[in-house]
């Protein structure tokens, strides 16, 4: 072997371990940050095959509750689950890829804060970064709006994945509680201030709104992630 091909070689094998070691640095990246109140399923969110960590911050007193629900098999991992009094917060560790996902939280009206932690390859890191939020990518179906009072309609949707997008137009008080067809209490969101508050909803049907409002105005929208037609509102305006 000339020294020549040497040299070449030589060159070759360093930039491939250089490029397998940039690669392989790995760090902790925030990767989802929640925050509200009451009882909610979140966006869509990926796990990916590597180490990860969930911390969480309860506020007020009575029962909360984390799972991750993995979306393609419809099983749930337990994060934490406090049946009374008043609960603390934490943080709990795990691994593996679970590729398509959601939280479901279950709080107090008082509030909470949920942060994702993953361990990124370099690789891995850049993926996550080019990946849209996919509230961004939601399309809107209907929309409804009120005063100060209690409000109830139904909608039907056809598409698997929606959002229901609370907005709150002045300080007061604000809770939407979302019910499916067997009148079972799927989303409750809660808000004192001026804002949004959202919660996902991951099958088709119909859907009763359940609103009460003290000294605001609101607006609710609902949006999918699927191409649709817009549901059909059965009783409300």
């Amino acid at each position: 072997m000339g020294k020549r091909t040497s040299i070449l070689l030589l060159a070759v094998l360093s930039a491939c371990f250089c490029v397998r070691g940039q690669t392989t640095v790995r760090r902790w990246v925030t990767t989802y940050e929640f925050k509200g109140a009451g009882r909610v399923q979140t966006e869509p969110i990926r796990f990916w095959d590597t180490k990860w960590r969930v911390n969480y911050q309860p506020k007020g007193d009575g029962p909360f509750e984390i799972l991750i629900r993995d979306l393609s098999t419809n099983k749930y991992h337990k994060i934490t689950h406090q049946r009374s009094g008043k609960p603390i917060g934490g943080q709990v560790g795990g691994s593996g890829a679970i590729k398509d996902a959601c939280l479901v939280v279950r709080g107090s009206d008082e509030g909470w804060h949920i942060v994702i932690s993953q361990d990124l390859d370099r690789v891995d890191e850049w993926e996550y970064r080019q990946r849209k939020r996919p509230a961004s990518l939601t399309l809107p179906f209907g929309s409804w709006s009120g005063a100060a009072g209690d409000h109830e309609f139904s909608f039907e949707l056809s598409d698997a994945r929606s959002c229901v997008r609370a907005v709150q137009r002045r300080v007061g008080y604000l809770r939407v509680e979302i019910e499916d067809a067997n009148g079972a209490t799927v989303s409750r969101t809660v808000s004192t201030k001026v804002g949004e508050s959202e919660s996902w909803l991951y099958a088709p049907g119909t859907y009763k709104a359940r609103i009460s409002a003290v000294g605001t105005e609101w607006n609710l929208h609902v949006e999918t992630l699927d191409e649709g037609t817009k549901p059909e509102v059965k009783d409300g305006k």
